[in-house]
């Protein structure tokens, strides 16, 4: 622990702090940690001289050599393609417990723990925590068929649910290995005869497999998907409407020109979130080759893109306070080949190879998949897509 003699006092902002730090307590009973509920959605440190936010942050300060916070900052902000990026596997999880995870996340969990029995280094840390209170209660809307076609998830939730001696709410199915008894004791004709019928089995079974080990036919590895052919554009909103219809949308007219010749109709989930004045007016950005769709009985024509960290909805914005922007302008991503954008962009494809691999990074810059990859308006290269939300996704 730190210099502190105090016992520490910690303000929780959000639920999911909460539940972290009431598992990691009963993990470690010696602690002694004081809490009061935060003004905000931040939870910090009332410490002197001490001006620190976020539970791994606070606990780290407090706790530096403690087995379940080893190693975590440096993993937490981690985006290496084969390292966990919990930041944005936490902000892509729902929040709540009636909805569904998606087959993504449980795919990708799966695969993170097929050779692991924790997320790191298989020693158990805040970060198991962390995944295992946002989780939890999700599992249970899984059926048997999904938990044993994700066994490893299945098994890494039980483990901590005995760990933590979690009362057990529903049920988790793992499958077993299955195995062929047979009697040790006894040498009759009878058991001779099983022995050969069994051994027949294997060996028909071995030659099976060998059978069709020889006609698999490896698939050919997906290429990766260029970016450049979404069709990321800066728009000026011209007018924002309440939805005649809808009590939840907004109606945006937006200019995609520098004459204003070309204006689009989009359709908006901003309602209730950010306040029309907030939106008339302003550069946003853009995707403009989706496949148009009617929303309550008006047609849009594009997606606006914002980030969301809770429950705060903010626009994307441009990393020189809109100087020398203009409507039209293409946003491209850099590290891409700069190709002709697609023709249309259906919904499926929109949802598994686009809106999962758009995201904020620690210092808040819109990127495609990692840091190496920015979004910049195209021929003004200094200006990014930024937003005041870090490490959350874009959508």
């Amino acid at each position: 622990m730190s210099n502190t003699t105090a016992t520490p006092t910690i303000q929780i902002g959000n639920p999911l702090d909460q539940q972290v730090l009431t598992f990691f307590k009963q993990l470690n009973p010696t602690l002694t940690i004081n809490e009061t509920q935060s003004n905000d959605s931040t939870t910090k440190l009332v410490e002197d001289n001490n001006n620190i936010t976020g539970l791994i942050n606070i606990l780290t300060h407090l706790y530096p050599t403690n087995s379940l916070l080893e190693n975590t900052k440096s993993l937490i902000t981690s985006t290496k393609n084969n390292e966990l990026n919990l930041n944005y596997i936490l902000n892509t999880i729902p929040n709540k417990e009636t909805d569904l995870l998606t087959e993504d996340i449980l795919t990708f969990l799966n695969n993170q723990l097929l050779l692991k029995s924790y997320l790191l280094n298989n020693k158990l840390t805040i970060l198991d925590i962390y995944l295992f209170s946002k989780i939890y209660k999700l599992i249970k809307n899984l059926n048997k068929k999904q938990q044993l076609e994700h066994v490893n998830l299945i098994r890494y939730i039980s483990h901590l649910r005995n760990l933590l001696n979690l009362q057990e709410e529903f049920k988790l199915f793992l499958n077993p290995n299955k195995f062929i008894y047979k009697p040790l004791i006894g040498n009759s004709s009878s058991t001779k005869k099983e022995d050969k019928k069994e051994d027949k089995k294997e060996d028909k079974k071995k030659e099976e497999t060998k059978e069709k080990k020889e006609k698999v036919v490896i698939p050919k590895k997906e290429e990766e998907y260029n970016p450049n052919g979404v069709a990321f554009t800066i728009g000026k909103v011209l007018s924002c409407e309440d939805h005649p219809e809808a009590t939840k949308l907004y109606v945006e007219k937006i200019s995609i020109s520098k004459d204003d010749s070309k204006i689009i109709t989009v359709c908006s989930g901003l309602k209730g979130k950010i306040e029309k004045s907030d939106i008339t007016f302003k550069y946003v950005l853009l995707m403009t080759n989706l496949k148009s769709s009617k929303m309550v009985g008006i047609e849009s024509e594009g997606m606006l893109l914002a980030s969301t960290l809770g429950e705060e909805v903010k626009l994307i914005q441009f990393s020189n306070n809109n100087q020398l922007l203009e409507a039209g302008d293409r946003v491209i991503v850099k590290g891409y080949e700069v190709c002709e954008v697609e023709k249309q962009i259906k919904s499926d494809k929109l949802s598994k190879k686009i809106l999962p691999n758009l995201m904020t990074n620690e210092n808040g810059s819109v990127v495609w998949k990692d840091n190496n990859h920015h979004l910049v308006v195209m021929g003004k290269e200094d200006i990014e897509c930024v937003s005041v939300h870090a490490n959350v996704p874009v959508k």
